[in-house]
């Protein structure tokens, strides 16, 4: 993903990525299907290689939300292979799991991306000099400046900016159990004096899109996919380790805080009654049934095999 701040708002074909993501994990699954593991597991990894270059270069938001719902899709891919190949043994549990390790710690990267543009974006309504312009132009270039500096105050606006897209950085680096009181402390927090915001009220629509806020239900998306993530990953463990459903509360109960509710540190949830893993994420995710914010991973039961045509 190479987005160069000068050329404008230019991206790369995201359709033609998530089509060719997609069509992998369908040759993978009609190889498990066919019982050939071995070829499933290669045409995902190779996949994930592509989900995990993807995710680290992402410098905008848009090619960050392409790799996100990639490996929510190939997440869920990876659950319905664990469960269809039950009782797991220790090659296939181990190469499961690393297939699982393609998102980046955190969006910071991306957040600078943004940075960097909307900076570029904003400089360019800083006004021209007029000194090497025809006279002609200079007075109609000087009157244009006039005109617009009643309205928009480019330099306060990018030095705000700056500041905003900071504080959005800082809170995509924070655990996920740290947001709720970084976000409230923000809230506090008001640099903008009403002389400004009524000095410059088209650089204050401008750095609406860069409150972090704003940025908040992004950011929560990763988290909430990385707790989707924890969630196959105590399946895969739970199917290796032969979990039996009585067991599964206290077994959870026993897990380390990289495998909890991001956000609140405690157990991942457990339905009996469906048997499987819950976990409740702040955003919603169209790949979930409703409630979309709510993700589930069943452990137990095989998927049927349908029919090929």
């Amino acid at each position: 993903e190479v987005t160069p701040h000068y050329i404008g708002i230019v991206f790369p074909h995201y359709s033609d990525v998530v089509a060719a993501s997609e069509l992998v994990g369908m040759q993978a699954a009609l190889a498990a299907h066919d019982g050939n593991s071995d070829e499933a597991l290669s045409q995902l990894e190779a996949n994930a290689a592509i989900h995990r270059q993807l995710a680290s270069g992402s410098r905008t938001m848009m090619g960050a939300m392409v790799a996100l719902a990639a490996d929510m899709r190939q997440q869920r891919l990876i659950a319905g292979l664990a469960r269809a190949w039950a009782p797991l043994d220790a090659g296939q549990a181990g190469r499961l799991a690393r297939l699982l390790e393609t998102l980046p710690p955190t969006m910071a990267a991306t957040m600078a991306g943004e940075l960097s543009f909307s900076l570029a974006a904003y400089g360019m309504s800083i006004p021209h000099d007029t000194a090497e312009m025809a006279w002609s132009s200079r007075v109609s270039r000087w009157f244009d400046n006039r005109v617009t500096a009643l309205a928009n105050l480019p330099k306060a606006t990018i030095n705000e900016a700056f500041d905003e897209w900071s504080e959005a950085i800082r809170l995509s680096e924070l655990p996920p159990d740290q947001i709720d009181a970084a976000v409230q402390a923000l809230g506090l927090q008001n640099r903008s004096s009403i002389l400004t915001r009524w000095r410059n009220p088209v650089g204050q629509v401008l750095l609406g899109f860069s409150d972090p806020p704003v940025m908040l239900p992004y950011i929560e998306r990763a988290h909430d996919v990385n707790g989707h993530r924890r969630l196959v990953q105590l399946q895969i463990a739970a199917l290796r380790e032969r979990v039996t459903p009585q067991h599964m509360p206290d077994w959870l109960a026993a897990q380390a805080p990289a495998l909890r509710n991001p956000y609140t540190l405690q157990p991942m949830g457990w339905d009996a009654a469906t048997q499987s893993l819950v976990f409740e994420g702040r955003q919603a995710q169209i790949q979930n049934p409703k409630p979309r914010n709510v993700y589930r991973v069943s452990v137990y039961g095989a998927t049927p095999k349908p029919a090929r045509p």
